[in-house]
This record gives structure tokens, sequence and C-alpha cells, in this order.
């Protein structure tokens, strides 16, 4: 679930500070669609990985590298926000990309620099297509919220922090790339400091700009946590999966600033409790995995119709929470890595494996056998490097730590 936590203090984490740090360049002047899916959502204290005590590891609930723990209450402590100071290259020590073949390769240090994001849960993670970096902004990090805004270079490996002034929110927020205003686009989470849920839109290009509505009574979603968001190219409309049981879609067409409930012109749709979702720009449809029915789900923006896809095989992602998901536009699929893997009311598992949709089944690329792959994690970024033709993923939570480690995957 949504998870609760304890106030927050008045103050947001200062992860990787540098007053010297400067924005290296917004979002600007790049053609073609897209968008970047990505677990935006978060658990809370029931799901937390960092801080959980005890525990076994053991291979449960599906294809891939598990970790099960005994939850703890809270959240935990995760680490430390470090001070940052000059960017540096990031790639040290592992393989170079003209090394790649395939795989997962990781671009973290052994040695981490100061320039370097802190570890966090529920991060917003887009691919900034102008910018050609992946920006990452806020999450949950040591039990502090964070509202640093970076960007990440993957052909120099370098980090930079954007001094920018941050939105109202900090995690737990929906975001996309919006190719119409060459912008990064953010919707809902926890407000800063209440934590009490947000329905504010926000764009980010140079800086990050409050979206207000076009009238006083203008429709506008309500305030939620762990919503999902998309962009629809063909349509230029950012397209909205709200978050609960109770579902509502709704479409931003970034032309008039103006969003369009969706909700009553369909039949059935999904229930999302903190699944995944991306937009296949081959197909025009949008994809979402998630919750705990091992359900697929495809959105059709012009007949305005969720349609559920029949299991048709064994080879079927397990049912999981708090993955994440992008759009590979080189293979034209739909890629869906990790998430929470629920075993019951006391322990859940954490899986690594990776999955693409064609539009009728789903293939599993890597079943994640670590150290050669990334730690089991739930509530991390997923995107695909268009420039570099690859994923990339960075955050989230694993058994026994907030993540702060970045990798690729190269077919």
């Amino acid at each position: 679930g949504c998870g609760h936590r304890a106030p927050l203090g008045s103050q947001p984490g200062t992860a990787g500070t540098a007053p010297g740090d400067v924005d290296l360049g917004g979002a600007s002047g790049a053609s073609g669609s897209g968008s970047a899916g990505g677990a935006a959502g978060a658990s809370g204290g029931a799901s937390a990985a960092a801080g959980a005590s005890g525990g076994a590891t053991g291979a449960a609930g599906g294809a891939g590298t598990t970790s099960t723990v005994n939850v703890a209450p809270d959240g935990g402590a995760g680490m430390t926000a470090p001070d940052a100071s000059t960017p540096v290259l990031a790639d040290a020590g592992t393989e170079t990309p003209a090394e790649i073949v395939h795989g997962w390769i990781s671009r973290t240090p052994g040695v981490l620099p100061a320039s370097w994001p802190a570890g966090r849960r529920q991060p917003a993670v887009v691919y900034d297509r102008s910018g050609k970096r992946v920006v990452v902004y806020g999450g949950y990090s040591n039990a502090q919220p964070v509202q640093d805004t970076w960007a990440w270079n993957g052909t120099t490996g370098l980090w930079t922090r954007l001094t920018v002034q941050p939105p109202s929110t900090f995690d737990m927020s929906a975001a996309t790339w919006d190719d119409f205003d060459k912008s990064v686009m953010l919707f809902g989470g926890e407000t800063f400091p209440s934590a009490a849920p947000s329905n504010a839109l926000w764009s980010y290009s140079f800086v990050w700009k409050a979206v207000a509505p076009v009238a006083v009574a203008a429709p506008w979603p309500p305030a939620q946590l762990n919503s999902l968001l998309a962009y629809d190219a063909a349509r230029a409309r950012l397209v909205l999966l709200g978050s609960g049981a109770t579902p509502s879609t709704w479409e931003f067409d970034v032309v008039a600033h103006a969003w369009i409930p969706r909700t009553t012109a369909m039949g059935a749709s999904p229930s999302n409790e903190e699944g995944a979702f991306a937009w296949d720009e081959r197909r025009h449809v949008g994809v979402f995995f998630g919750d705990d029915m091992r359900k697929t789900w495809e959105w059709d923006g012009v007949a305005g119709t969720w349609t559920e896809k029949e299991l048709t095989t064994d080879r079927w992602p397990a049912p999981r929470r708090l993955s994440a998901a992008a759009y590979d536009s080189d293979a034209g699929r739909v890629v869906l890595f990790g998430g929470n893997l629920p075993d019951g009311p006391v322990t859940h598992s954490w899986t690594n494996d990776l999955w693409e949709w064609d539009g009728t089944s789903w293939t599993l690329l890597d079943s994640g056998p670590t150290p050669d792959a990334p730690d089991p994690r739930e509530a991390h970024g997923l995107v695909y490097d268009l420039d570099r033709h690859c994923l990339v993923t960075f955050g989230g939570s694993t058994p026994d730590r907030e993540a702060r480690d970045l990798w690729e995957w190269h077919r």
C-alpha cells in the first residue's frame, strides 16, 4: 500500500549539495516522441526494504534473483546523504561502453565520488531527449525527503546537480517526458513538508514551473500518490492512470494545457496499486502491468478504452508492486524491471528480473544473477537512453539499503 510515515522535518534532505554545481542545460530543440515510465510510487513503511532486520535470502515469486526479508514497520535508515563536489567520471573500474556486448553493466565506481546522488527510493526518473541525459528528481533518502534535481550523462559518465528551485512535492510522483514542450513533466506525489497528497502538475526545462489550470472551473485530477504518467506523442497528450482500487484515467492536452477526464467514457480498467506504466510508441497504446493480480492492460486513447490482455502462457511476470517500465524504441517493446513480490502480510520478495512485452506475450530477457546485475529492488526508476541505445536504472530500495547505484542494460 501507500504506507504512512512519521511527520516530516521542516527541511528537505540536502543529498549531494554542491554550491558550485550548475545546470548544464535544459530541455530544448530535439525532435521525436517518447515517454519514460517508472515506479514513482512507494509503499512507505510496510514494503520498505531499508532498515529491515533479520530475514533470509531465497528464490520466490517468479524468475530472477529474489531476496526475502521480514518487513520492518518503518522505512529504516538508508545511505547518509553525501556532500557533492566537482563531477567526476562515474564508470571508473567498469567496462567502457565500447566494450559492451550484451546484458547489464554497472556504471557505478567501487569508490563513490562526492558528486553522486544519495541512495533513495521513489525518485522521479525521466530521459531528457533534448539534453540527451537522465534527469532524476527527489525521493526519500535516509528517512528524509529530498528535493534535489540531478542529470546523468551516460557518454561522459558524469552526474551534475542542477541548481534549481524544486517543485512542491518530493516523492510518489508520476513523471514522463513531454516531447511537444521539450520538458520533464511531474504530477502529484507527497507535498513537502506535510506529506499530504498533491495534484500539482510541474514541468522542467531549465527551471521547474507549476502548470496552472486554463480556467478556474477547468477539470483537474484529484490529489493522489503513486499515480502513473506516460506520453502519447501521436495525440500530444499525457496519459495519467490514477492510483488506488478505484480507477481513473485522465489525459492532459499539452497544446491546450487542459486536463480531460476519460474515466466516464471507458468500461473496465486496471486497479493501479503501485503498478508500472509505459507508452508503446510502435503500437500507440499505453501498457500497464502491476499490483497483485498478474495482469497486463493496454490503453487506447483514440477509442478511450482499456483492454485486459489474456494470459496465454506460464512465461508471464509474477505479480508485483513498485516495479518500473520503459519503452525500448530500438526493439519496439515495453520493458519491465524488478519490483516487490508480495508473499504475505509479513514478508516480501524483491526481484531483478527483466521482461519485454510485444503486445501479445511477455518474454524473459534477463533473470538477473548478481553480482553481474543490479540487486533485487523496488521503487526504482527505469528509462531508455535513445542516444546510447540502452536501458538505465537508478535508485530504489533493496532488502538492505536505499540504492544509489546506476546500471545499464544493452541488447
